[in-house]
């Protein structure tokens, strides 16, 4: 059986995992470049050719991060709900699935302006 505290990590990742599959992946990349500018705005002001070669970063990397970091969220989320779905959800597979979310948050925040 499953602990209360492990039952309450389980609901906030169903709860997450919920709003998550409720927005658009499409919607969010829609509005990443414009977020991404707008809290950069707050730091330096860019000339016109600083401003060219950051909108080409931002783009090469939302195409990186497409190719490369969502198949991998795919890929965790659907093993968690397959082990939640089984009744498959052991103490040590949560431990890695939480691993697993843990190192993306660390990719975020690692390319994340502080």
């Amino acid at each position: 059986m499953l602990s209360s505290r492990l039952r309450g990590h389980l609901l906030i990742i169903l709860v997450l995992l919920t709003c998550v599959s409720a927005c658009s992946t499409k919607m969010s990349y829609y509005f990443i470049d414009w977020a991404i500018k707008w809290q950069l705005d707050d730091y330096v002001e860019l000339n016109d050719k600083q401003q060219q070669a950051l909108d080409a970063a931002i783009a090469e990397f939302i195409l990186w991060h497409q190719a490369h970091e969502l198949p991998k969220y795919n890929q965790q989320l659907n093993a968690l709900k397959a082990n939640i779905g089984q009744r498959q959800l052991t103490a040590d597979r949560w431990h890695y699935h939480s691993e697993q979310g843990k190192q993306s948050f660390i990719i975020i925040l690692t390319l994340s302006p502080a």
